[in-house]
């Protein structure tokens, strides 16, 4: 009978590579667990740059917000309170600064132009996984620039 034969059902007519696949496996997970990592850090450094982007409009809204009011009802002209508008600053980096992802968080770019103030703000990005993995992600600089505009209403 041809079933009789060693390695007939297996196909591996006794070459001796029952259980090679047992090899494989452990090496596919850590293939998967690196990916994962590799792209769970890649999310951060994505989510922290949204993070400051947001904080950046957020100040450039301060920034608009911030207007001599005086100046504005009676003269009609705009001009903004820089003192409001660093501690409106002071305040927003503090709270930013309690997060253990962020480092170095700056926002020293405030330029405000009749309506309109632009604000440019800096921070670093450590990754989680990266300073575990052999060529991971080192922490990353991210950038942020806002602009807003004051309208009536």
């Amino acid at each position: 009978m041809a079933s009789d034969a060693p390695g007939a059902a297996t196909g591996t007519a006794g070459r001796g590579e029952a259980g090679s696949t047992l090899v494989l496996m452990p090496i596919a997970v850590l293939i998967l667990l690196g990916l994962a990592a590799v792209s769970v850090d890649a999310a951060v450094v994505h989510l922290g740059q949204l993070r400051l982007s947001d904080l950046a409009a957020g100040l450039a809204r301060d920034a608009v917000a911030a207007i001599d009011e005086r100046a504005f009802y009676e003269e009609g002209r705009i001009e903004v309170v820089g003192e409001r508008v660093l501690q409106r600053r002071d305040a927003r980096l503090a709270t930013l600064a309690q997060d253990p992802g962020f480092t170095d968080v700056r926002c020293d770019e405030i330029v405000v132009i009749g309506d309109q103030a632009t604000v440019g703000c800096t921070a670093t990005v450590r990754p989680i996984f990266g300073v575990v993995l052999p060529g991971g992600r080192a922490p990353t600089q991210v950038r942020a620039v806002e602009t807003a505009r004051a309208t009536p209403g």
